[in-house]
């Protein structure tokens, strides 16, 4: 068998750097959910607390705050990191469509240098 073309080899390498993309940034969408979560659960306990003063984390430390403006604080928090989803979610689906089309052009190269010869684009 022939060495593989060098034009093949590097749309193997390209997706292969897709992929990687595509897995970090599923990884960070992961992360935006779960972080998303502990908002949520930190929301419902600010709501089923009934106490005005309440205690955030500062690196090591706890700091005393007003449940209001942590609450809104929380809100704002959430929206952004629900805006940062949607973009990486849009960025996921983007990186599929090009991993599939790309995918199928290896696979029609890969079945011509196969057979013998290369596929001309």
């Amino acid at each position: 068998m022939d060495a593989i073309p060098q034009q093949l080899q590097d749309k193997l390498m390209q997706f292969q750097e897709m992929q990687n993309q595509l897995q970090s940034i599923a990884f960070q969408g992961q992360q935006m959910r779960q972080q998303l979560l502990e908002i949520d659960h930190a929301l419902e306990a600010l709501e089923k607390s009934g106490d005005n003063r309440v205690y955030e984390k500062a690196g090591p430390l706890f700091i005393e705050s007003d449940a209001g403006k942590t609450k809104d604080k929380l809100k704002d928090d959430k929206e952004l990191k629900e805006a940062r989803l949607k973009s990486l979610e849009k960025q996921e689906s983007k990186l599929k469509e090009k991993l599939s089309t790309l995918g199928k052009d290896i696979q029609g190269q890969m079945g011509g240098v196969q057979s013998g010869g290369l596929v001309a684009e």
